[in-house]
């Protein structure tokens, strides 16, 4: 099974020579960017931020 990334490798093999070096470039940037943020967002607790129609009203 593809991953997003695979597909996304896969489309720019078909761009123009030009085209790959940048568009690659800006693939990785997104792909450290996501997963800082993930890092980030992984010391707090999800549960305790995440609304609750019973208890947030």
């Amino acid at each position: 099974m593809y991953s997003q990334l695979d597909l996304r490798l896969e489309t720019i093999d078909f761009l123009p020579k030009e085209e790959r070096k940048q568009r690659t470039y800006q693939l990785w940037e997104e792909v450290l960017e996501f997963r800082w943020i993930n890092k980030q967002c992984e010391q707090f607790k999800v549960e305790g931020i995440l609304i609750d129609p019973a208890r947030d009203h």
